[in-house]
């Protein structure tokens, strides 16, 4: 069993560095990594390479979406990524998101041992939008769950909303990410709408495990 990350990438290279490096000290070597960059400068580019050269298991594509102003870049990204991942599970990265040691371990142990969930969720570190004020799951003050109500009560988040690097799930699947402009305020939801359509409920992977953390950026 192994699992994919799909990380996009956009020059935030001091937080990307502590992604990468999240994944080099998983417990479970079972994982593959995809870094989707989408024309970040050398600053982060360098750092990237370097990490691709050095582990078989990450994969760096370097491009730029062209049309930036009429799509959802991260949803473009992420559904290219999705036609080269080779294994079972996949899970979606942001490049201020940090994965504890354990994540890949648990997310594999946890579809071993429930041969029919189609998706599961980890717990996210919320320290800093308790002091920012933020909530999460949450873009520009429109709810991702806004978006959602017919599969609600499919998704067993306590607090109702899940951030994407959250979220892992069984392949193949049908769904893709909505990459139009106007999705891109509530691509997370949309997307856990289809996903549990398609793949069913999505519960937690280990209750009550803080397993990763985002990280403030301005």
């Amino acid at each position: 069993m192994t699992l994919t990350i799909i990380l996009t990438s956009y020059d935030r290279p001091p937080f990307v560095v502590r992604a990468v490096e999240s994944m080099l000290a998983q417990t479970n070597p079972n994982w593959r990594l995809i870094i989707q960059d989408d024309g970040s400068g050398m600053g982060t580019v360098g750092k990237l390479r370097r990490y691709a050269h050095a582990d078989h298991r990450i994969t760096l594509h370097e491009h730029v979406v062209t049309n930036r102003r009429e799509v959802t870049r991260y949803a473009v990204l992420i559904n290219e990524a999705l036609a080269w991942v080779e294994s079972e599970f996949v899970g979606y990265m942001c490049d201020n998101v940090e994965y504890k040691p354990e994540m890949v371990d648990s997310v594999l142990a946890y579809f071993a041992a429930n041969p029919d969930a189609g998706a599961g969720y980890i717990y996210h570190e919320r320290d800093w939008y308790a002091t920012s004020g933020k909530r999460l799951g949450r873009a520009s003050d429109i709810d991702h769950w806004d978006y959602t109500p017919p599969v609600v009560r499919d998704i067993h988040e306590p607090m109702g909303m899940l951030d994407h690097s959250q979220v892992f799930h069984r392949l193949p699947i049908a769904a893709r990410w909505d990459e139009d402009m106007a999705a891109v305020k509530c691509g997370d939801g949309l997307f856990f709408q289809k996903l549990v359509l398609e793949r069913g409920a999505i519960r937690p992977i280990r209750p009550g495990k803080v397993l990763s953390v985002e990280h403030l950026f301005s």
